[in-house]
């Protein structure tokens, strides 16, 4: 294959000494640049509590060969005066995960960014304090981490109120609120609320239509210095009125250059294109639909953690956020190589997709036990669209924009948008909102509720379930796949044991805990021999994994020479064994790898 085999390059204390050091403090108002000079100019932040990351470096690639090297101050800001153009930028910290990624420097004023850097193992005892709060029924608990945003630094001691409830953050400016809700039947959207945050020497700050999901939620508030109140309006995508729903993924397809599709290794047979995901995105904020003033940068699945909760209902069924996790990972990543504007990739807004900094334990495993999968048409990544509702009923009607709605009550598509019509009674009577293209995101919860699984829905609205037609003709793809594998002896019989060795690589930046290890021998004379009793769940880490399997060879087998088959699957049912309901990754052939004696 042709993709890189380990998804994180670590810069060496080596790198960094060899490096030009330069401290790059942020300077207030703007200052004229030199000719053919422009402004770059950057924060980093930890993407799960929000602080100044310390010891950050941002390495330039365009600065000379080996790149020229900067360490940031305390605050983790950075701003520098460079040439004028598009610079590949490399952002890290110890402990951290390093991004990387592209940054515009112009003659004008610099469009202020924002790097989002992972940790690479998680501080528990920074997160989700009080956790015995969170198993009692029939409350929404809002947890998150107040921070000065110039700074990073937490505030203590700052005001939070939700409803009734009041709390005041601690030392590391942590809260945690909760408020009684009720659980939503069948098609009802939670209720909303409002969120309140206020300290001495700051804005207040208001986060307005905020949806309660009964569980927990997590985010992330940066205060500014100053007077007067930041209002930002939290209301779900769903809860939009009708002129947002009408814009919905109303971006246009963007430019830049396809990913290159990826060819089977020769001898193998894929069973799923495999492809690795970019490792990062640049996402637009503070828009006006498609125009942004600032930028975030972020991991792929803290893009997808962090979105899929403000377009997917948190308390909805599993099956339908993994659903949901998969479109709206390929959709942002089309953009990523298929860019809106130079300075980001793509819009926070209905526009394009929500975004947030707040996150929900149900969409993180959602988002994690999908990590990687995306959805690929013609060998390049999908551009994957959804909308709310889909159903071929009320068009016309404010809030519905599918300007070719023909199939009619009971089924969804746009056939003169190339998204044939597909029959689901699941959405009968349902009025049309959105688009009409692609998934329809009310009829993945409908579905899971009746028991489909979440291959079987992406299948649905993506493949037609195996009879695909024009846009509807996407699969997904396989983020993990084998190097090398091999019998440890090349001679058996009938009766005997015998382990197979597999060099695996994963090319997701979070572990894949539901993978099966199937295993075959196949000859033309014999047909397929399995032993489904040593199937193996395995976890794969994000890089290389040696993992094993054992098999039974039965002993009724014919003396011979057999190919050895390898299979890798998703245990989609969690019932530990590979049946037809699990995803298919990778499925890989060693010719006459064994002869029975």
């Amino acid at each position: 294959m042709s993709v890189p085999m380990m998804r994180w390059r670590q810069v060496s204390i080596g790198m960094l000494l060899a490096g030009c050091f330069a401290f790059a403090e942020a300077s207030a108002g703007t200052q004229a640049t030199k000719p053919g000079k422009g402004l770059l100019e950057l924060r980093v932040r930890d993407s799960t509590t929000g602080y100044a990351v310390e010891g950050a470096w941002v390495v330039d690639a365009r600065g000379g060969a080996a790149g020229r090297t900067y360490r940031l101050p305390a605050n983790a800001q950075f701003r520098a005066e460079v040439a004028i153009g598009s610079h590949s930028l490399e952002i890290g910290a110890p402990s951290y995960r390093a991004v990387t990624t592209k940054a515009v420097a112009s003659s004008g004023d610099a469009l202020p960014m924002t790097v989002w850097l992972d940790p690479v193992r998680l501080a528990d005892d920074l997160r989700r304090q009080d956790r015995g709060a969170a198993e009692a029924p029939g409350s929404a608990i809002i947890r998150g981490f107040v921070v000065d945003r110039d700074s990073g630094v937490p505030i203590s001691g700052a005001e939070v109120s939700l409803g009734s409830a009041r709390i005041e953050t601690d030392e590391r400016g942590f809260f945690s609120v909760s408020m009684p809700v009720s659980s939503p039947a069948g098609d009802a959207l939670p209720s909303q609320s409002e969120l309140r945050v206020g300290s001495a020497g700051h804005q207040a700050y208001v986060l307005s239509n905020l949806p309660l999901v009964e569980g927990e939620s997590e985010l992330i508030v940066e205060l500014s210095r100053g007077t007067g109140t930041q209002v930002q309006n939290d209301a779900h995508k769903l809860l939009r009125g009708p002129v947002e729903l009408e814009q919905s993924q109303s971006a246009p397809a963007g430019v830049g250059p396809e990913a290159p599709p990826e060819a089977p290794t020769e001898g193998r047979s894929n069973a799923a294109q495999v492809s690795a995901p970019p490792s990062s995105i640049r996402v637009g904020y503070n828009c006006s639909c498609t125009n942004c003033s600032t930028v975030e940068v972020m991991s792929l699945e803290t893009y997808v953690r962090r979105g899929l909760p403000r377009e997917w209902i948190a308390s909805w069924n599993a099956h339908s956020l993994r659903a949901g996790a998969i479109a709206y990972r390929s959709y942002g990543s089309y953009y990523v190589y298929h860019p809106l504007r130079p300075q980001y990739d793509i819009c926070n807004s209905t526009c394009c997709q929500v975004n947030s900094t707040a996150t929900s334990p149900s969409t993180d495993s959602a988002t994690a036990y999908t990590a990687g999968i995306l959805l690929q048409r013609a060998g390049s990544i999908f551009r994957a669209e959804y909308s709310a509702e889909n159903n071929n009923l009320g068009c016309g009607q404010p809030g519905c924009s599918n300007s070719f709605c023909t199939c009619g009550d009971g089924s969804a598509g746009s056939p003169g948008a190339s998204w044939p019509c597909v029959v689901e009674s699941v959405d009968s009577g349902h009025l049309c909102a959105g688009h009409g293209r692609g998934m329809c995101q009310w009829g993945t919860q409908r579905f899971a509720l009746q028991g489909q699984l979440w291959n079987w829905i992406e299948d649905h609205y993506y493949n037609d379930n195996g009879s695909p037609g024009g846009l509807r003709s996407a699969n997904m793809t396989s983020p993990l796949d084998v190097a090398s594998f091999g019998p440890d002896v090349t001679q058996v019989a009938a009766g005997d044991f015998f382990t197979i060795y597999i060099s695996a690589v994963s090319y997701a930046e979070l572990a894949h805990t539901e993978v099966m290890l199937g295993a075959s021998l196949y000859s033309d004379a014999t047909g397929y021999i399995s032993d489904p009793s040593q199937d193996t769940k395995v976890t794969l880490y994000p890089g290389p994994n040696d993992v094993a399997r054992g098999f039974n060879v039965p002993l009724t087998t014919p003396g011979g020479t057999y190919d050895l088959l390898v299979a890798l699957w998703l245990d989609v049912d969690g019932d530990s064994a590979i049946t037809s309901v699990d995803q298919p990754l990778v499925f890989y052939v060693l010719p006459a790898a064994l002869t029975v004696m």
